[in-house]
């Protein structure tokens, strides 16, 4: 299903901009799954979807994005997909220091996100 541009909703990465998001998207349609671009948002739809009674994960699947420490207390705790930051800034400060003591002139870096499953996507 393609999804009208009106459906669509820019937030600004906050629990509040996930609640208001989740109300503008669920005007049009409500989709079998969320996945939103930080785990703030996702809190903030959820917290929504909660309070309409619908129920996570069994009437729609919601995902994250960082794995925040609010994921895994959430109710149900969150799907996230985990993106290493902490990981890649310790990498990069060492390859800096590299780069700095002229060891090394070429950096290629390649992270690759993981997902931590939890409860709130349905099987």
């Amino acid at each position: 299903m393609q999804v009208p541009e009106e459906a669509k909703y820019y937030g600004d990465f906050t629990l509040k901009s996930g609640y208001q998001g989740i109300i503008e998207i669920f005007k049009f349609f409500i989709p079998d799954a969320l996945f939103c671009v930080n785990d703030y948002m996702a809190a903030g739809a959820m917290m929504y979807i909660n309070e309409i009674g619908l129920k996570i994960p069994n009437d729609i699947s919601v995902v994250g994005y960082d794995n925040f420490d609010i994921a895994p207390v959430l109710s149900p705790p969150l799907t996230t997909v985990d993106n290493r930051f902490y990981y890649l800034g310790e990498y990069m400060a060492s390859k800096l220091i590299d780069l700095i003591s002229h060891r090394t002139s070429d950096i290629h870096v390649q992270v690759k996100p993981f997902l931590v499953n939890r409860n709130s996507v349905r099987s």
